[in-house]
């Protein structure tokens, strides 16, 4: 049998102790061993010569797919700085296609793409993987339900094939926008199928307050009978020494799939 490791995680751009943070969250993440890491609000500063996508893949060395996105002027560490949030796809498996696509526009929230690849399994099939992080600004005019529906669309063209779909949704699992994605396009979300009387939460504040509220999802298609889910949890929450005192303000999703 052989197994896929999957994590996403939120790298909370440049925020609080960011050199501390982000090496932190290479060491948790080497000591996972995920085989593919789905990553959201990577910070890239070139004049500062910062960038976590590269950092993180430094330990991995992995085929990455990454989009350059949402370029505007940041704080950090109290200066301002042209920065980007980008979006990155790290993968031990070779990857076989990408596909990056725009989403419907929130006002003062541009360039928000969804990030697709199509990756070889160790038994010689294919999967395709999404990575995406929703709109968290402008919601009178629903632009987070339409940027659903434009990636549900997408998956729905690519039948027959293993999909998961995984990122920071800025949505709960009781959301019109998760409601919308499992019901159109059958995906399961994985910790609530393993864990269905489990708390999901994968904001540190919420999770300080002893909140209950998830953002940050993995989904599959549930119609592949031949892959096992054996492990979904949150992870990438160990305590560090920093004011925050988390390595990110998102938790991050593991997904474990076994399958011949």
């Amino acid at each position: 049998m052989h197994t896929l490791k999957i994590i996403t995680i939120n790298t909370w751009k440049g925020e609080d102790a960011y050199d501390v943070r982000i090496e932190n969250l290479k060491q948790q993440l080497l000591a996972l061993q995920p085989d593919i890491i789905l990553m959201q609000e990577c910070f890239e500063a070139p004049m500062l010569e910062k960038d976590t996508i590269s950092h993180i893949n430094q330990a991995f060395n992995y085929h990455l797919d990454f989009v350059q996105a949402r370029e505007k002027i940041r704080n950090f560490e109290e200066f301002p700085v042209q920065c980007f949030s980008n979006m990155a796809i790290l993968s031990r498996l070779p990857i076989l296609n990408s596909f990056h696509y725009p989403l419907p526009l929130a006002e003062g929230d541009e360039m928000r793409f969804g990030q697709e690849i199509e990756f070889f399994l160790e038994n010689g099939k294919t999967a395709i993987l999404t990575n995406i992080h929703l709109t968290h600004v402008n919601q009178d005019n629903n632009i987070r339900l339409e940027q659903i529906k434009k990636i549900a669309e997408r998956i729905q063209q690519q039948k027959n094939i293993l999909h998961i779909v995984g990122g920071d949704f800025n949505a709960t699992v009781h959301s019109p926008e998760i409601q919308f994605l499992t019901q159109d396009t059958k995906l399961m979300e994985t910790f609530s199928y393993l864990h269905p009387q489990k708390q999901h939460n994968t904001l540190v504040e919420s999770h300080q307050k002893k909140i209950d509220l998830g953002v940050d999802f993995i989904f599959m298609s549930n119609e592949h009978k031949q892959y096992k889910i054996k492990e979904a949890t949150i992870c990438l929450d160990t305590p560090i020494d920093t004011s925050y005192g988390y390595c990110s303000d998102h938790f991050g999703m593991l997904l474990t799939i076994e399958y011949a």
